[in-house]
């Protein structure tokens, strides 16, 4: 017979939370902004659960840590935006990130042992520290000085650089990417809008980046990574009337696959640990609103 043990665990904190944000209107068409502010984050449920989680095939438990500290951040943001003609904006933005107590999944080098068993233990912890600096560009333009019905056209495009890194108490001495952050993300949209419709063709893409929803390595080459990613989308929608509106998209047309993917020699290579391919799928309908 299996005897259940009731435990508990709780944990309260107090934070202030202060922020500044500067606003200068240049002129008309040019705005700039300043800010620096402190934000937390709560871990999630899933992390923070006082439970166990056994897979008894695989012999793995996953285990819940109570004690995690909610993240903390200091931010500093500077954007510029210019306003263009025709509905359009082209803006900059600069940001940085002083991280500390994010938490992050890692799996313990002692087994666990259980009625002789072993069974692999992965838990969470809170990393000691991380910053994220990143720049960020974006275009937005309808192209109403086109002739009808081209005036319906419209660009949008942006992309995102980031530098990443961060200390993780379980691999002492090492610096590593911020989990889960890719060097580039980015969008490129065309769209057209006119008379009730709406169209959209967009792709979305990102590079390579630290697997978050896996253990973190205990060494370099255990360490999973999500390799570069790019889908492409389309969206459709009709305005009937103020209530009716048709709606369809088809999205990752070119099936795009998952790969994940384990770096070698000293990062100069990959080694293939996961490929999945999902095909494309749509979906379509009459949506009524308010």
């Amino acid at each position: 017979n299996e005897v259940s043990t009731r435990r508990t665990a709780s944990r309260n904190y107090t934070n202030v939370l202060p922020g500044v944000h500067l606003r200068y209107d240049y002129d008309k068409n040019l705005v700039l902004r300043a800010s620096w502010s402190n934000a937390i984050a709560r871990p999630s449920f899933g992390e923070t659960a006082y439970r166990s989680l056994v897979n008894s095939d695989d012999r793995e438990i996953t285990r819940g840590n109570p004690a995690l500290a909610a993240l903390e951040a200091v931010n500093w943001d500077a954007s510029a935006e210019y306003y263009l003609p025709s509905l359009g904006v082209v803006s900059a933005a600069v940001f940085h990130k002083e991280i500390k107590n994010f938490s992050y999944q890692y799996e313990d080098p002692v087994p666990l042992v259980i009625n002789g068993d072993s069974y692999a233990l992965t838990s969470y912890a809170n990393g000691s520290d991380g910053s994220i600096t990143g720049l960020e560009l974006a275009y937005q333009q309808q192209l109403r000085m086109l002739p009808a019905p081209f005036d319906g056209l419209g660009l949008m495009a942006n992309i995102t650089f980031l530098d990443s890194q961060a200390t993780y108490p379980t691999r002492p001495g090492e610096k590593l990417p911020f989990i889960g952050q890719s060097d580039r993300t980015g969008n490129l949209g065309l769209t057209y809008e006119k008379a009730g419709l709406f169209l959209r063709l967009a792709l979305n893409f990102r590079s390579e980046r630290l697997r978050e929803d896996e253990p973190l390595g205990g060494s370099a080459a255990q360490d999973l990574f999500v390799d570069r990613f790019q889908q492409l989308d389309f969206t459709a929608r009709y305005k009937i009337n103020h209530n009716w509106e048709l709606y369809g998209e088809v999205l990752n047309i070119t099936d795009e696959p998952f790969r994940v993917f384990l770096k070698t020699n000293n990062g100069q290579g990959k080694r293939l640990g996961q490929f999945e391919e999902y095909g494309w799928s749509a979906n379509f309908g009459l949506r009524w609103k308010l």
